[in-house]
């Protein structure tokens, strides 16, 4: 007989057999392994992927995943976050979703979970909470959704590397050729990502609905700052601020400020395709359009130049639904899918932190600071706070220049953070992220040297701010 063939006529090169035998014999040594190694393969996996693609690919992985796929998912979780994320910002991300504010029957719901958020560790450590702890995913459904979240918040990084915006002072072909893409630092990581699961909790509650394609209008639209006729607020501009933002370190206020003016950047390139795409119909009202055309849900836009009058309280708007909505139209290729889903859920009526920001000087809110931010409450002491930030991690701590900008030279009140929130909105230093960035890439741009950054400069309000 030749080689190269078997009896049945299987296999019709020497070659081919040997690739069979190979892979056959892969598979049985895989297969054959004892449940424990199975299960101790699982465990090595660090990304859901590779999970799938092994569960997938052999039946007896398959049966040892379903005995460990608690633990297994969590394992992948842990490995995905690798100590950047704080899981206790992750989980009430995930469980804020559909938490709007404008329901009262939510107040109560939305207030117990932004507590639990903050007093994480002390719930964990006494073991306080009667339902889901705060800082552990409660069912595998929810373990995947923090997988799912979390890989947005890593192409949303991914991105910002690519996209960060150029610091006002240095020149812009150098910092598009010398200085882009960047390598973030773990300490940059850890900041960006609790931007990014903060400002989503946000969005979540206090901003716009976010609608898929196949809904219909949502019964009221998230107007939680707008009162109506005999109908009291659910929460007031200063319960959001004591609630949310007063449980924070200014400098981590000042990061999520630089976050949302990076997706409020990020969202000018998809914006204003579709807005010129809409004023190359040449058409007055969006009722207009060819009836093939038509999207099939027009949140609030009548006339086709719309968009394009109202970019800068859109953008502002879409920016403060949080990043998920971002990441699914950076990620979507199909431009009619872009389109419908821009108009199905813009709105320029919103009512971020910015509008509501309190000011010390014109009345309470900001301070004191509240538990745990609370540990930063010294008063006049500026020295004891300098020690006391000097012993904490740099992810814990404000950069050098925060450090600078607001407990350094040039401050016009006694108390440590009042000239801060008296005078920190708005802040053209938002736009190119200066709370985000690391002490050595700020020494390594020589940012400190700049006015922008020191409160013994004057420096003017730019124009538009």
């Amino acid at each position: 007989m030749n080689d190269d063939n078997d009896n049945d006529g299987k296999y019709t090169t020497g070659a081919a057999r040997k690739r069979y035998l190979t892979t056959y014999q892969n598979r049985l040594s895989l297969e054959g392994l004892p449940v424990e190694l199975h299960i101790c393969i699982l465990f090595k996996l660090q990304d859901l992927d590779s999970l799938r693609s092994l569960v997938h690919a052999s039946p007896v992985c398959y049966q040892a995943y379903r005995l460990v796929r608690d633990e297994v998912l969590l394992s992948i979780l842990r490995s995905s976050y690798d100590g950047h994320v704080d899981i206790s910002d992750a989980v009430a991300a995930v469980r804020s979703r559909g938490l709007y504010a404008i329901k009262p029957s939510n107040r109560a719901k939305i207030i117990a979970l932004l507590d639990s958020r903050r007093r994480s560790e002390e719930i964990r450590h006494l073991g306080l909470s009667s339902g889901p702890f705060p800082d552990q995913p409660a069912t595998v459904d929810e373990t995947i959704r923090l997988l799912h979240l979390h890989r947005m918040a890593t192409f949303l990084l991914d991105d910002y590397s690519r996209t960060a915006r150029c610091p006002e002072w240095m020149p812009p072909e150098k910092w598009k050729n010398e200085i882009l893409p960047l390598r973030l630092s773990r300490t940059e990581q850890r900041r960006f990502f609790r931007a990014f699961y903060r400002m989503q909790i946000w969005g979540n509650i206090f901003g716009h609905i976010e609608l898929p394609l196949d809904a219909d209008r949502p019964e009221k639209e998230n107007y939680w700052f707008s009162s109506r006729e005999r109908v009291p607020l659910v929460f007031e501009e200063e319960e959001v601020w004591r609630l949310f933002f007063g449980t924070m370190a200014p400098w981590e206020v000042d990061e999520i400020a630089c976050f949302w003016r990076h997706c409020y950047h990020r969202w000018e390139e998809p914006y204003f395709e579709i807005s010129d795409s809409l004023l190359s119909y040449g058409v007055t009202f969006m009722s207009d359009l060819p009836p093939d055309e038509q999207p099939p849900l027009n949140r609030h836009w009548y006339d086709c130049d719309d968009l394009r009058i109202r970019e800068d309280e859109n953008r502002e708007s879409l920016a403060c639904m949080g990043p998920s909505f971002l990441v699914k139209m950076l990620r979507e290729r199909d431009f009619r899918t872009r389109r419908d889903l821009l108009l199905a859920n813009t709105i320029s009526w919103h009512h971020f932190f910015h509008e509501y920001w309190p000011r010390p000087d014109d009345g309470p809110g900001a301070l004191p600071l509240l538990y745990p931010a609370d540990k930063f409450n010294f008063g006049t002491d500026f020295n004891g706070l300098k020690e006391f930030l000097n012993t904490l991690r740099p992810h814990q701590r404000p950069n050098i220049a925060w450090t600078q900008l607001w407990l350094g030279a040039g401050l016009d009140f006694p108390e440590v953070f009042v000239d801060m929130f008296c005078y920190a909105e708005p802040s053209s230093n938002w736009d190119w992220g200066f709370a985000l960035w690391s002490d050595e890439r700020l020494m390594e741009w020589g940012a400190l040297d700049h006015p922008c950054l020191r409160r013994d400069v004057f420096t003017p309000i730019p124009e538009g701010l």
